[in-house]
């Protein structure tokens, strides 16, 4: 069984789509110069500006994982977080695997979101599902654990 939390991509795709036109605008102004009525230092200005703004999201977007949690009973757990520029294993035993929860937080404008979070015996947390409707986040953790069950069912039974 798989879960994906893929709630990243989406930045990453905005930070990319932002960046490719800060590169585009740049070319334009190095090609053309600035528009007619207006100084170079006026537009550089205001292209060193968005430019500031698009680093700041590149750096804040390569700094979120996608995140997959694969039950296996050879294996137990496996988790992996993926980032733009590199990728996170790690494996769990199933002995040490507890059951995840859904914890309740609020997302930028005050509303309810909801993360199907699991912790880790290193105290990390690994967020199977996250949204702003509870009962997806209940399903992860339903899901999950059916998962475990089964798994660790067929391992007793080898």
């Amino acid at each position: 069984m798989e879960l994906k939390n893929r709630a990243s991509a989406f930045i990453w795709a905005f930070a990319l789509v932002w960046l490719t036109l800060l590169i585009a605008f740049t070319a334009i102004l190095v090609r053309d110069g600035p528009p007619a009525g207006y100084s170079l230092l006026t537009t550089s200005t205001i292209l060193g500006v968005f430019w500031l703004g698009g680093l700041a999201l590149g750096k804040f977007a390569t700094s979120k994982a996608c995140f997959y949690a694969s039950v296996h009973s050879q294996d137990g757990l496996t988790l992996v977080w993926r980032y733009p520029l590199k990728t996170i294993r790690t494996n769990v035993p199933m002995n040490l695997v507890v059951a995840p929860v859904v914890v309740e937080g609020t997302d930028s404008e005050g509303d309810p979101y909801f993360f199907a979070r699991l912790l880790l015996p290193d105290g990390a947390t690994f967020d199977l599902a996250e949204g702003h409707i509870r009962v997806q986040c209940e399903a992860a953790c339903e899901a999950f654990c059916h998962a475990m069950q089964k798994t660790r069912a067929t391992a007793s039974d080898a």
